[in-house]
């Protein structure tokens, strides 16, 4: 087998300056095999550089392979800078879109963090100093919230670029009720405008002093409604008194055109 091997790699040594065919040539690897025994010992063969062989570099597509495999491990595919176009030519629509597929790379991977570790680091603290009297004796805490449940919100570039796309989403959303309405008018009756208004207004950071509660918005509605079932009730009643003026009127007018049409008596 050793002559084999000899011949192999002479011919290898002859021809592949030409064609180019081996990125590396294992000549003195494959001596030592060749001088074995065995019925396979010193057979020469090719393996394809994309496979990790020991001993040998590998190929410039195999480090490229494996970058690409460590970074997305580590996310680092997704934890990179965003970097929108600064295209003139491009729309508001095709920017959105960019904003939005970034949105869509990122979120899964910085939502779970939010909720599951940030979100149970901080409920935990919190229990730990409610419990120990970190805000004051655990029975001087107000009825009204000593049983609230206490939910913690996080602040993050990311978490404000999908906040803020509440605001395209409703002007979106008002356009297509619009049209909806013109087919039929029962579809204004869809939205519920003050939770969208509340969670757009939200989204966009409107300061909270801008708004009114829902108790307050809700007194507000109850007020409107009362003074709707009270003018409704004024409107009746005038329409009632002018009824019964018109027939009071009429009444009379028939009256003195009897007592005209009634001949005298000599």
């Amino acid at each position: 087998m050793a002559a084999v091997t000899a011949e192999t790699l002479r011919a290898i040594g002859e021809r592949d300056r030409s064609i180019n065919a081996f990125t590396a040539i294992t000549a003195e690897r494959a001596l030592k095999a060749g001088a074995r025994n065995g019925p396979l010992a010193g057979v020469p063969f090719a393996v394809k550089n994309l496979f990790d062989v020991k001993g040998l570099p590998i190929s410039l597509e195999m480090v490229k392979d494996s970058r690409a495999v460590l970074q997305q491990c580590f996310f680092l595919n997704k934890l990179r800078a965003f970097n929108p176009t600064t295209d003139p030519t491009m729309t508001a629509f095709q920017a959105g879109q960019i904003v939005q597929e970034y949105i869509r790379g990122a979120l899964p991977l910085f939502e779970p963090m939010e909720l599951d570790y940030n979100g149970g680091i901080c409920e935990e603290t919190f229990d730990i100093l409610y419990r120990n009297g970190g805000f004051g004796s655990p029975m001087d805490v107000p009825k009204p919230i000593k049983n609230i449940e206490v939910d913690f919100r996080f602040e993050s570039p990311l978490h404000d670029a999908i906040e803020q796309q509440k605001g395209t989403k409703f002007l979106e959303f008002a356009q297509i009720v619009a049209q909806a309405v013109q087919l039929d008018p029962a579809s204004a009756h869809l939205p519920d405008a003050p939770v969208i208004l509340r969670d757009v207004a939200d989204g966009i950071r409107v300061p909270a002093k801008w708004l009114h509660t829902e108790a307050e918005v809700e007194q507000a509605r109850q007020l409107a409604a009362q003074e709707a079932q009270k003018q409704a009730t004024l409107d009746t009643m005038q329409k009632a008194a002018d009824v019964t003026q018109t027939l009071g009127t009429a009444k009379k007018d028939m009256a003195l055109a009897n007592s005209q049409a009634q001949p005298v008596t000599p």
